[in-house]
């Protein structure tokens, strides 16, 4: 394993696809944390790479909690019969409250979700906010709250389901990722969700959160563990590779409510890519999983509570109090809402506080009847002592988990922490102590690794990222089993289908005798806390089989099945969404053997051809098979001669002749197999006809469409007032605004100035009588915002006016500046375009004259070149030559070049000067008279000439101005590529004359070697004859001396 840079930061590991803008609303993935304290959420959407969503005030986490706060004003959304929608608040806000209406604060649902109302859980949740009153939903057993703050649904009845009030949340939640996403300008809709959950999480729970997500219009992608979740982000930081070895850790994550221990293992897998290539990606399997639902920081909170309570009841005061009451004060101050609330609180704090500090002081104002509680030091000592009784179930699931995956401590190389709970000093002490210090690993963030895990799986599981290719294999925790009655009896027959720990996305086929329509349920059994109850079954789906009868009919009679050979089959798989069964499809036949078509054609085949196989004859199959292929030895050489000795035609026709060997599948001589007594070869085939199958959920009954709609709807009527009171509130605090800035504006001299005294009477009385009715009981404190937008529309159309006066009074003197620089500077311009032009003029004039003059100089110096006499020296008339055509080449460049600057435009043309003389003269004289007349007019008086239309005068001299230089430049631009084409011309015209002379002079070279060689041509031959017979002589000598 080697670390990867990107593990500094790991949203760079995600690469966002450059999509269309039509699918970018679609493209974007909420992930979110579901913590039973705390909740997190991530985005990422094109241009935003993995973000923590920010709460309303800059937090990164929000707290679990949503709260009710009476509203003294009436909204849209309020009904008939005298409801008022409440006001709702979240977070830290939603918790805050609870110290005073404990009754309307809902913190920590996620404990609640898919339990019914006897379930152990609720009990224990009941006791620590004994302000709630908790009631069973109706229509199902699940858990609701009665509430005044709830609109009457039927009956009159007022409740909250755990449902809606989570849906509520997670609706906060997606508001405020739609503003990270317009913040980053990449407004649109976020619908997609993952979200983190506890490898425990049943049926029921993970069905109660996919109806609390339905209800805001949220779209559940996937349930991912919280260890997979945290794996998922230890990878994205790491590079596996193939070749190293696989690394396996414990995630052990403990959080406010439940702590779980997972077993993962970290590879790198080499799988099969685009062709014949490959690819390497990282593999997270979890091989083993186990927790405790009830360890956690609330539990701790419980020990801390209780000594303040004690410690409390042992004050002067406290003592006082038990005193004097009647009954048991310890129980009364314990299921005292208010008390309970704050003893929480407070406990929470010097939790936190000892897990940095050797102690801490707790102090409650008014914690109970007016009483103060200021109680007495607590030593973190003290603390550990409360904890001792846990310290076997915090390493508890570690050693489970690792029972489940079959490893041990040794085969472990780290455990990685997550979570709050994890940095009380006690727990971490009993871990190191248990896989000793060096295994401790703290390389993962213990807030935001799942959160941030789940979102890049979203990511993964999206079509519009591309991220690091991580395989996620998960587990489930819980045996998955079939539960059907006997045929023809009301025995029940449980059969175990996906045991636990069974991969996730795997698929099993499911076969059953069977012959009529019937029904059975998927099951999942729930281990119970307590070792000595048995496990609770919970019901997932009811399937019942629609048409099995008449497909058994319709088999018996098509392929002839019976009773005994029908059998009915079902597909299911462990989906991998929220790793619950689903069945895929369903299907019912039998077994039947028919005769293999293509060895029947094979035998009528030989038949006809009359002659049999070397198979027949005793020899093997693997000799009948090489005989056939001509790959068999001969027995002798002889026979090899006489085969190869054999002609053409005699090897083609014993090829014709015979036939393929039979092959004996046994691979034994002589042996036939699965043949009859008639030498036929059968085939078995499964004649099969789809089922048509009903799946319905089992267990609690599930939500009806109309029950749904009525919970939107009813979430939906929070929402308009939620709406209405914000737009209410924003136009209260700009009324609010306007006044205190009408007053200070009534003050000063320069507004003063530009109104009338009428106006500054009706806005001084405005401004007071605005300001008596914002802060009246009976006025804007209680008014609706529509009244509230009316009264500012008021003032603001009795101060606007004046206002602007005063802003043109203010700003006019710099624009008339501005104005006048601009006509000065068109001025100049002006003036520099004449004299360029004249400059020009005279300088066209100049090259006139110089073209004149070397036209002139060129004919003379031709007419002198035809009067001279030629002389016999061809070096001389050669010389003459060169030197007047040089002079004519050079002359020729002078005129052509003369001829490119004649040629050129003027730099401005008369046009050009001419519209920017008229504009200098127009907006002179409008800048006078307007000037002059404005001098003539008070300040409380509209201006005759104002800012914006000196603006336009400024913008129009500029443009003008702009649109000249810009003519000017690109008429520039142009002449210089023309003349830089004709000298490019000229050029090579140059070089192609220089080219020619040379070439001339060549040849002429040539012609005179030429007439020189053939003036001295028969002096030379009688030389060649005289040499040439000396050379015979002297071989004739030679040789004549060789023969003596």
């Amino acid at each position: 394993m080697r670390l990867s840079l990107s593990a500094l930061a790991p949203k760079f590991l995600l690469l966002l696809f450059t999509l269309p803008e039509l699918s970018s609303a679609a493209s974007s993935i909420l992930g979110i944390d579901l913590g039973q304290e705390y909740f997190k959420a991530a985005l990422v959407k094109p241009g935003i790479p993995l973000e923590i969503v920010l709460t309303k005030d800059s937090r990164r986490k929000e707290a679990s909690a949503i709260a009710f706060k009476p509203s003294r004003l009436s909204s849209p959304s309020d009904s008939t019969n005298g409801f008022t929608h409440p006001d709702r608040l979240y977070g830290v806000d939603a918790a805050n409250l609870a110290a005073r209406f404990p009754q309307n604060v809902y913190p920590n649902l996620k404990q609640l979700l898919g339990k019914q109302i006897f379930d152990d859980a609720v009990t224990k949740y009941s006791d620590r906010y004994p302000a709630l009153e908790l009631m069973p939903s109706d229509g199902r057993p699940t858990t609701s709250f009665k509430s005044a703050s709830a609109p009457p649904g039927e009956g009159g009845n007022q409740q909250f389901t755990v449902e809606e009030l989570l849906a509520m949340e997670l609706k906060n939640i997606q508001r405020n990722a739609l503003a990270l996403a317009a913040e980053k300008g990449k407004a649109g809709v976020i619908e997609d969700v993952v979200f983190t959950i506890p490898a425990y999480f049943t049926a029921e729970e993970k069905y109660s959160l996919q109806l609390a997500a339905e209800l805001v219009n949220l779209k559940v992608m996937a349930m991912v563990s919280d260890g997979v979740a945290i794996g998922i982000n230890y990878a994205t930081g790491r590079d596996f590779k193939p070749e190293d070895k696989p690394e396996t850790h414990i995630i052990y994550d403990m959080g406010a409510g439940s702590t779980t221990a997972t077993v993962v293992k970290f590879a790198g897998k080499s799988v099969k890519d685009v062709g014949r290539f490959k690819k390497d990606i990282t593999e997270v399997a979890v091989l083993g999983v186990a927790w405790d639902d009830g360890l956690g920081g609330d539990l701790f909170n419980e020990k801390l509570s209780e000594h303040l309570l004690n410690d409390f009841l042992d004050t002067p005061k406290g003592k006082k109090i038990e005193a004097e009451g009647k009954a048991n004060v310890r129980d009364m101050v314990r299921l005292n809402g208010r008390t309970a609330a704050k003893l929480w609180r407070e406990a929470t704090k010097v939790r936190h506080i000892l897990s940095a500090n050797s102690e801490a002081h707790a102090s409650v104002e008014s914690l109970y009847e007016d009483v103060d509680y200021k109680g007495t030091k607590i030593t973190r000592q003290q603390f550990e002592g409360y904890l001792e009784e846990y310290a076997d179930r915090v390493t508890k699931p570690i050693h489970q988990a690792l029972e489940s995956a079959r490893l041990t401590l040794e085969n472990i190389d780290t455990i990685i922490f997550h979570g709050g709970g994890v940095r009380v000093p006690y727990v971490s002490k009993l871990l190191e102590e248990l896989v000793g210090e060096g295994k401790i690993s703290r390389t993962v963030n213990s807030d935001e690794a799942a959160v941030m895990g789940a979102t890049f799986r979203g990511a993964a599981l999206s079509t519009s990222f591309r991220v690091k290719e991580i395989a996620v294999r998960d587990i489930n925790p819980y045996p998955i089993a079939v539960t059907y009655k006997q045929d023809g009896s009301s025995k029940e027959i449980t059969q175990t289908l996906f045991p636990p720990t069974t991969a996730l996305n795997t698929v099993k086929i499911l076969p059953l005798k069977r012959t009529t329509d019937f029904s059975f349920h998927l099951t999942q059994s729930i281990p119970s806390a307590i070792s000595s109850r048995k496990p609770r079954i919970e019901l997932i789906n009811q399937v019942t089989t629609k048409n099995l009868t008449a497909t058994a009919e319709a088999l018996y009679k098509a392929h002839g099945c019976t009773d005994e050979t029908l059998r009915t089959e079902f597909q299911i798989r462990l989906r991998e969404k929220d790793g619950l069964p689903e069945v895929l499809s369903a299907w019912a036949g039998c077994d039947m053997q028919y005769e293999d078509v293509l060895e029947k054609k094979e035998d009528m085949k030989k038949k006809k051809n009359g002659k049999k196989g070397k198979a027949d004859k005793g020899e093997g199959v693997f000799d009948g098979v090489k005989d056939f292929l001509g790959l068999k030895k001969k027995n002798n050489a002889g026979a090899s001669d006489s085969s190869s000795a054999s002609s053409p035609e005699t090897a083609s026709t014993k090829q014709e002749n015979e036939e393929p060997p039979k092959v004996n599948l046994k691979g034994q001589e002589g042996e036939q197999t699965n043949l009859k007594s008639t030498d036929k070869k059968y085939i078995t085939k499964f004649e099969k006809i789809p089922l048509e199958i009903e799946i319905v959920k089992a267990g609690f009954p599930e939500v009806s469409p109309e029950v749904k709609q009525a919970l939107i709807q009813k979430i939906h009527g929070f929402d308009q007032h939620d709406a209405a009171r914000l737009s209410r509130d924003a136009a209260f605090n700009d009324l609010e605004s306007t006044v205190y800035k009408l007053r200070e504006l009534l003050t000063d001299e320069s507004f003063l100035s530009s109104s009338t005294p009428e106006t500054t009477t009706t806005l001084t009385t405005l401004t007071e009588a605005t300001s008596n009715w914002l802060y009246d009981p009976d006025g804007g404190d209680i008014a609706p915002g529509y009244l509230i937008k009316e009264k500012l529309k008021v003032l603001l159309d009795a101060a606007d006016p004046v206002k602007r006066r005063m802003e043109e009074h203010r700003r006019r003197p710099e624009m008339v500046k501005l104005l006048k620089e601009a006509l000065g500077q068109t001025r100049q311009l002006v003036e520099m375009m004449v004299e360029t032009r004249k400059l020009e003029e005279a300088n066209r004039e100049k090259k006139a004259k110089e073209k004149d003059d070397a036209a002139a100089a060129a004919s003379s110096a031709a007419t002198s070149g035809e009067g001279q006499e030629a002389t016999d020296g061809f070096d001389e008339l050669e010389d003459k030559s060169d030197e007047q055509n040089s002079k004519d080449s050079k002359q020729s460049i002078v005129i052509e070049e003369l001829e490119v600057e004649l040629d050129s435009p003027p730099t401005y043309s008369p046009e050009d000067t001419f519209v920017l003389q008229n504009l200098v003269v127009d907006i002179s004289a409008y800048l006078d008279k307007e000037l002059a007349e404005q001098e003539k007019l008070p300040l409380n008086v509209d201006p005759v000439v104002t800012v914006k239309e000196l603006e336009g005068k400024i913008k129009e001299c500029n443009e003008k101005v702009v649109e000249v230089l810009g003519k000017q430049m690109r008429a520039q631009q142009e002449k210089e590529r023309k003349e830089k084409e004709k000298k490019k011309k000229l050029e090579r015209e140059r070089k192609k004359k220089e080219k020619e002379e040379k070439e001339r002079k060549k040849e002429e070279k040539e012609r005179k070697k030429a007439e020189k060689e053939k003036k001295n041509g028969k002096k030379g031959e009688k030389e060649n004859e005289a040499g040439e017979e000396k050379v015979e002589l002297k071989e004739e000598e030679k040789k004549g001396h060789d023969e003596l």
